[in-house]
């Protein structure tokens, strides 16, 4: 664990990925919480936060529609 806003999941002591609970992120971009970075034992990072033609995409995440 990092801190109350972030959590570190780890696997055989390894970390393979970062949870953000409390993004600050801008509204239009619907802060939710997401998993960024997440990587393979090797340390290969296998997300991303904001590609270019999703800004809106967080890593991994569940977005629920209203």
């Amino acid at each position: 664990m990092t801190s109350a806003d972030n959590l570190v999941l780890r696997v055989a002591g390894r970390p393979v990925g970062r949870y953000v609970t409390r993004p600050e992120l801008p509204a239009r971009l619907a802060p939710r919480p997401y998993l960024h970075p997440v990587t393979t034992l090797a340390g290969t990072a296998v997300t991303e936060v904001g590609p270019a033609d999703h800004a809106h995409h967080l890593g991994v995440g569940v977005a629920v529609p209203d």
